[in-house]
C-alpha cells in the first residue's frame, strides 16, 4: 500500500506576506495536522518561499525583515529546521526579484524558480521515506488580484498560474473522476516517462 504524504507550499513576495495574509491559512493548516492522528511527524509539511527580501526602502532592510520572516515563521509553527534536508523557509535576494511597485517580475523566472525549489523539497521527502508514497504538493499563494493589488503579488500570482501551465501537465486520476495531478514536464523528461508527482 503507498503512504500519502502532503506538502503544503506556500510562495509570497515579501517577508510579512505571510503574516498579513495567510496566518489564518497556516494556523488552520497546523490545527488539522495536530487533529489527525495517523500523522507521525511532529509539524505538517509546510514550506515557505519568499520570493524577495523586501528591501524596497533600503537595502539595509532585506536582512532585518529576513530575520522577521523566520521569527514570525517559528512564531506562526512553521519548523524552519533544514534536519529533514531542505529547509522549510527560504528568502531569496535575487537581483531579478527586487521588491517594488515598479518592479516587473517576469512569470518564467518565477514558475523555474518553484520549480527548482519545489524538486529540492520532493527530493528530500523521497530520500526519507522507507516506503513508496503518493506526495501531494498543494500550492498557496495570492489571488489574481495579489490581495492587496502589490505589483509583486500579482506577478507571483502569474508566475504560479505560470508553472501550472507550462512546467505541470494535468490529467485525469486513477479513479476517472476529475483532479488535477501535476506530472512535473521537467522530470517526466528526464525519465523518459511520467513519474507522477501530485
Amino acid at each position: 500500500m503507498t503512504a500519502e504524504l502532503d506538502i503544503w507550499l506556500l510562495i509570497t513576495a515579501h517577508p510579512d506576506d505571510e503574516s498579513m495574509f495567510f496566518i489564518p491559512t497556516l494556523r488552520n493548516l497546523l490545527s488539522l495536522d495536530c487533529k489527525n492522528e495517523s500523522n507521525d511527524s511532529k509539524n505538517p509539511n509546510i514550506h515557505l518561499i519568499c520570493l524577495s527580501n523586501g528591501d524596497y526602502r533600503d537595502v539595509s532592510d532585506g536582512p532585518v525583515r529576513t530575520k522577521e520572516l523566520y521569527k514570525a515563521c517559528s512564531l506562526i509553527g512553521i519548523d524552519e529546521s533544514k534536519s529533514s534536508g531542505a529547509s522549510s523557509v527560504v528568502v531569496l535576494d535575487d537581483d531579478r526579484l527586487k521588491d517594488g511597485p515598479n518592479e516587473v517580475w517576469n512569470s518564467d523566472l518565477i514558475a523555474n524558480t518553484v520549480l527548482e525549489r519545489l524538486q529540492t523539497i520532493l527530493s528530500s521527502k523521497q530520500q526519507q521515506s522507507t516506503q513508496q508514497q503518493q506526495i501531494n504538493v498543494n500550492i498557496i499563494t495570492f489571488d489574481q488580484g495579489g490581495v492587496s493589488g502589490h505589483p509583486n503579488h500579482v506577478d507571483v500570482f502569474r508566475g504560479i498560474k505560470h508553472f501550472l501551465d507550462e512546467k505541470c501537465h494535468v490529467v485525469r486520476g486513477d479513479d476517472e473522476k476529475l483532479m488535477a495531478k501535476l506530472i512535473l514536464k521537467q522530470q517526466a523528461d528526464t525519465n523518459g516517462q511520467d513519474d507522477k508527482k501530485n
